[in-house]
């Protein structure tokens, strides 16, 4: 429903509650898994660094996407306007659009693992 307003204030709370919503799964994923052993509160950082750090090739894929989702997300709350490149302003519903759609990829991939 956010998404499909006009109103950007819902459509910076869409970006940032997809990043939230992949947050905790990817977590628990990695946690799971054995891949990521918790060591603080920075678990996260963890799962977007195994991707400069593990090699395999679908934890670079989870890590890049991850740090991708997280920088979109500092965008929406942190920063305006939008400027994905800063050649070009993105419209935000065009934003908020694939970040959900990167978001969802995100959950697959992890799905997969």
């Amino acid at each position: 429903m956010l998404r499909t307003t006009n109103d950007e204030a819902a459509q910076r709370t869409a970006i940032s509650r997809a990043y939230f919503a992949v947050y905790p799964v990817a977590t628990e994923k990695m946690r799971l898994t054995s891949i990521v052993q918790p060591r603080g509160h920075r678990i996260w950082e963890q799962v977007i660094d195994i991707g400069t750090t593990d090699g395999r090739p679908d934890f670079v894929v989870i890590g890049e996407a991850g740090l991708d989702l997280k920088r979109r997300r500092e965008q929406a709350d942190y920063h305006s306007p939008f400027n994905r490149d800063n050649r070009r302003q993105i419209p935000i519903d065009e934003v908020t659009r694939d970040t959900l759609v990167a978001a969802r990829d995100l959950l697959a991939l992890l799905d997969a693992l």
